[in-house]
């Protein structure tokens, strides 16, 4: 038989419940808000100077190591090989920048900045280029190692719930 104990500790669950649920829903809503922020920004920096934010970010980066390979950019960046490739398509296209084979290994390709994709980049502000690593270096440690932490977990639980249940995807 549930005493009066237990009813009061069921209750505080059901509001912890609520609490929760409540809190969820408030750091979705600030997820959502960061990804508008971040589409809207790239596509204000698009609009002004032809290219969104990852395509700065690559080209920023090929300036820092001319002559990477096509997967040591993939892999600064973060991103998938076939999605770099044809990121630098796009730029290749516009004239950024440009690859080149090495005569002892045609396998391997070397970027480079065209003196246009150099051109652009000193018309572009670095702040401009990347407001979200600006924003994060204002973080103390501690912040970055709180919001590094939740998004891991973050990510865990989504990777987790996609294997449980592929179709929620769709």
């Amino acid at each position: 038989m549930p005493t009066k104990h237990t009813a009061v500790n069921k209750q505080l669950t059901q509001r912890e419940l609520r609490s929760r649920n409540d809190l969820a829903r408030e750091i979705v809503k600030d997820l959502r808000f960061v990804l508008r922020y971040a589409r809207s920004h790239s596509k204000t920096l698009e609009k002004q100077n032809g290219v969104s934010e990852a395509q700065l970010t690559a080209l920023r980066q090929i300036l820092a190591s001319p002559g990477a390979k096509v997967s040591d950019l993939s892999k600064m960046l973060c991103l998938h090989q076939s999605t770099t490739s044809n990121m630098l398509d796009k730029l290749e296209d516009k004239a950024l920048v440009r690859r080149e084979r090495n005569g002892s290994d045609l396998r391997a390709v070397r970027l480079f900045l065209t003196a246009k994709g150099e051109q652009l980049l000193s018309l572009v502000p670095p702040v401009q280029q990347d407001f979200m690593t600006v924003a994060m270096t204002q973080m103390s440690d501690r912040e970055l190692k709180i919001l590094h932490n939740g998004l891991e977990v973050l990510l865990q639980k989504m990777e987790l719930a996609v294997r449980k249940s592929p179709q929620s995807l769709v």
